[in-house]
């Protein structure tokens, strides 16, 4: 399906971008973030509670809401709701990966260092890189 092929080049063109902000995430958080200063270690706690739950939530809406979508795409590949329903999740997985590193910047902000934050944006680049884009089958 035609759409469905534009779909799949928008999504792609938004990792590559959202891995783009991430880049930026690390220069904003160098040039403008504070020197070295502790941090709360409450919030550094509920920080990377929050980073942790992120990876859970994104295989949740992998493996029942996409693949919910992904079905009925099979069943109605024309249908251009399901086609958005299925890109808007896509598009939702995409953002919660990206709010990984976000947490990082926020600590940067806090006080921590790069080497401190550096993990934030690591997994967040690495699961934007490499988790895959589930493509809608049609029959």
């Amino acid at each position: 399906m035609a759409n469905q092929g534009v779909s799949l080049k928008a999504l792609r063109t938004a990792r590559i971008a959202l891995i783009g902000m991430i880049v930026l995430y690390v220069r904003v958080g160098e040039m403008n973030g504070p020197g070295p200063r502790p941090v709360n270690p409450l919030l550094r706690i509920v920080v990377y509670v929050l980073a942790a739950s992120i990876i859970p939530t994104v295989l949740f809406l992998r493996s029942r809401e996409l693949k919910s979508a992904k079905d009925k795409l099979a069943r109605q590949p024309g249908d251009a709701a399901v086609l958005r329903r299925w890109r808007a999740i896509q598009l939702v997985i995409l953002g919660c990966l990206l709010a990984i590193p976000l947490y990082g910047l926020v600590l940067r902000f806090q006080g921590e260092t790069l080497l401190q934050v550096l993990p934030f944006y690591v997994v967040g680049i690495l699961l934007l890189s490499f988790l895959p884009i589930h493509e809608a089958e049609t029959t």
